[in-house]
């Protein structure tokens, strides 16, 4: 698990108290919050280095907006420092099931469930920070920023790069502003998406590869491409076997579909042999496609 600016993470619950408490005008309805046991789940993050608090109160001075997250069983707590521009998500309880936590955008309801990275990961969201996927024996693949554009342009300036798939905007602000809508839009929302391939040695882009959610099918679709002069030395198939199986082990997927067009022999060469069977043929704008499916059995 990447360790990459998020050092503390800190439990803020509402104070018990007798009387009705306000903060910034708003009321504040006393009541027994988050009294389970927290022991576990404090541990678990301390083991993951990530320093891990309950509290009722804490010092700004001393905990930094760079580097801590805030969980609170309170929205008006979470709108507080939200407007500081502390990353904050709201947790939801058998003692605040009420709470709407409005303008918080991740709520969750059992800490005991939850691992460390989706934290990391979050904590990422907020800081606008790519998620690191998944690494295999040659290569890293991670989510993609607006800083990679000028590296994907150098990859699709190849004819053959595009022979069967879209090529970029023209203009590069038009691209840059897409991979900003992309990363909030898609990300956001999905969690997964077209992630870029880097290699490990040098750091090097290579390609792009992941899984989408199209709006003609039920199954998430493998796509990919690898630069010109990385191609024919497995990268291709070292990296889509890695992203099926994270297809099944982190995002419950068990049928993975891949579609080409039917003269893309080198892709229909992958497919075979990374295991997709031939399911139908498609036409989609004037062009025959061929869609293959793989499935896992669990």
């Amino acid at each position: 698990m990447s360790t990459i600016l998020l050092k503390t993470i800190i439990l803020l619950f509402i104070k018990i108290e007798n009387e009705e408490a306000t903060l910034e005008n708003e009321e504040i309805p006393p009541r027994n919050a988050g009294t389970e046991d927290m022991d576990s789940f404090i541990l678990q993050l301390k083991s993951c280095n990530i320093h891990t608090m309950k509290a009722f109160d804490f010092s700004e001075e001393k905990y930094s907006l760079d580097e801590t997250l805030i969980i609170t069983d309170c929205s008006t707590l979470a709108r507080k420092y939200m407007k500081k521009g502390y990353p904050v998500i709201g947790y939801r309880h058998g003692f605040n099931i009420d709470d709407l936590f409005s303008k918080v955008t991740y709520v969750v309801e059992n800490l005991q469930e939850i691992t460390a990275d989706y934290f990391v990961n979050i904590f990422k969201r907020f800081k606008k920070l790519p998620w690191e996927i998944l690494e295999t024996r040659r290569c890293r693949v991670r989510e993609i920023t607006v800083d990679d554009t000028e590296a994907l342009y150098k990859i699709y300036k190849d004819p053959s790069i595009t022979l069967y798939m879209e090529n970029l905007f023209g203009n590069p602000l038009e691209e840059k502003e897409y991979i900003k809508n992309y990363i909030s839009s898609i990300y956001g929302f999905y969690g997964f998406g077209m992630w870029i391939i880097e290699l490990k040695e040098t750091g090097e882009i290579i390609g792009r590869g992941g899984l989408e959610q199209k709006e003609d099918s039920k199954h998430l679709e493998l796509g990919y491409v690898i630069a010109k002069p990385y191609q024919r030395q497995g990268y291709g198939k070292e990296v889509c076997s890695a992203i099926l199986q994270y297809g099944y082990e982190s995002l419950g997927e068990t049928i993975i579909e891949a579609i080409m067009e039917e003269e893309n022999q080198a892709s229909l060469a992958l497919c075979s042999s990374l295991g997709f069977q031939f399911h139908s043929k498609v036409i989609k704008d004037f062009k025959n496609y061929k869609r293959f499916t793989i499935t896992i059995l669990r």
